[in-house]
């Protein structure tokens, strides 16, 4: 009894600290960017049991790859909506239904998938040899496009020169539809997937000379394409790598970002600093949590779009002459170049309204369940999250259904899990979970 109250503890402590970092610093510093304060103590009071309900469903332990993703999605999804919720004084309907949303991911991931056998069957060693050929190349192809022109590791100046390498170095163009070259495609293959898998990889055969090669084509990668998501990358497979040996894992990990929140509440009370509070908690927490929200209010009045913004809709006529990323950037910031995306519970709404967004969590929900299938007593489970953890973040939190099967990489990462799952070595790995819990 006192295991299944730790969960709800510890978000309900989190969900606190958000809201105080938010009232106290976020709010004041940046409340130019849309995080203005309006607080409502009655709907900050339903945000914090929708936040309590929900974690008695979240996972206890991380026995799936699938346990680990709702994770995530309720700490970078559901929690800071909620908090923005309260402290602006946002819409209940939606609110609540992020929350049944949840519901259903939670519910579909549960189906037992079994997707057949890959026609192609790869030992470990093969996987690992692909993923390394798909980076070199990768690496060597977007130099020669000219990569190393924009060359930039300052955090502060990525914004400056984005827009020039897009244009320049991968070919895409912003737009009404934005349109990503096929470079974009392989570089979203290697650097999301392939790298931060054979990261993990290294480090779990315990060649730390080889991973640090992968971690240091990896930064190289983020001076070339001043997106700072390819650092934030690393810190996945480089912190269950500390945290593998944990005896409680997974309240290891809460604690740890609840830490992270304290000690961003005390930066800049005792030093007047807001280096945490910026550029971790705004852009973690905070805006996609804004966006979420936004999106429902400018599409409530604009009207669903029904996919006519995409290509899976090729019947319906897109009727506006911004792509919505950008017609919610001009209508928050008031700057027409600004791209704000949203993960799929927000363009769910966009498309198809509350209906949409319960099809779209079943979706998600059946991706999940297909990332689990036959993984029950195969391989790694630190490696099988590494493969798609990237892909499944920016699903999850800053990018569109549709989009992310191709631009950002899901389809690929259920792939390589697939291949690697079914690989022919015959692997016998004890169910359980990550670090040092105990059996599931």
């Amino acid at each position: 009894m006192t295991r299944l109250l730790v969960a709800p503890l510890l978000s309900l402590l989190f969900f606190a600290i958000l809201t105080i970092l938010y009232i106290d610093i976020v709010s004041p510093l940046y409340n130019y960017y849309g995080l203005y304060d309006l607080l409502h103590l009655g709907k900050l009071v339903i945000a914090a049991c929708v936040v309590v309900a929900i974690a008695f469903l979240v996972p206890v332990k991380i026995c799936k790859v699938s346990d680990f993703l709702m994770w995530i999605l309720y700490l970078l999804a559901i929690v800071p909506c909620m908090v923005i919720y309260g402290c602006q004084d946002r819409s209940t309907s939606y609110a609540i239904m992020l929350a049944v949303c949840y519901v259903v991911v939670d519910l579909a991931r549960r189906l037992r998938l079994q997707p057949p056998r890959p026609p192609l069957s790869l030992s470990e060693e093969q996987i690992v040899c692909c993923c390394v050929f798909a980076v070199i190349i990768t690496t060597c192809l977007v130099i020669a496009s000219g990569g190393l022109t924009y060359f930039n590791l300052d955090f502060s100046k990525v914004y400056d020169v984005r827009s020039d390498i897009a244009a320049n170095v991968f070919g895409a163009h912003r737009g009404a539809v934005y349109d990503a070259s096929f470079l974009g495609y392989l570089t979203t293959l290697a650097f999301d997937v392939c790298n931060v898998f054979l990261v993990a990889y290294f480090l779990s055969k315990g060649k730390h000379v080889a991973a640090l090669a992968f971690i240091v084509v990896q930064i190289a990668y983020f001076g070339m394409s001043s997106d700072k998501v390819y650092v934030y990358a690393l810190i996945i497979p480089l912190y269950f790598w500390l945290l593998r040996r944990a005896a409680r894992w997974l309240i290891t990990f809460l604690t740890s970002i609840i830490l992270l929140g304290a000690i961003a509440n005390l930066e800049y009370v005792q030093f007047d600093s807001y280096l945490l509070a910026g550029n971790i908690f705004v852009r973690v927490f905070y805006l996609p949590a804004i966006l979420n929200f936004s999106y429902h209010d400018i599409f409530q009045q604009l009207g669903h779009v029904y996919l006519s913004d995409s290509r899976f809709n090729p019947f319906a006529h897109y009727e506006h002459s911004l792509a919505p990323a950008f017609i919610v950037g001009w209508t928050i910031w008031g700057d027409v170049s600004t791209n704000a995306n949203a993960g799929f519970l927000a363009t769910s709404y966009m498309h198809f309204g509350y209906p949409g967004m319960l099809i779209y969590s079943l979706l998600v929900g059946l991706l999940l369940s297909f990332v689990d299938a036959g993984a029950a007593n195969r391989g790694d489970l630190y490696l099988r999250i590494s493969i798609v953890v990237i892909p499944f973040f920016k699903l999850l939190t800053s990018a569109d259904l549709t989009t992310s099967l191709l631009s950002h990489g899901v389809l690929a990462s259920l792939i390589l899990s697939w291949l690697y799952t079914n690989r022919p070595e015959q692997v016998h790995v004890a169910r359980s979970g990550m670090g040092g819990l105990r059996p599931c």
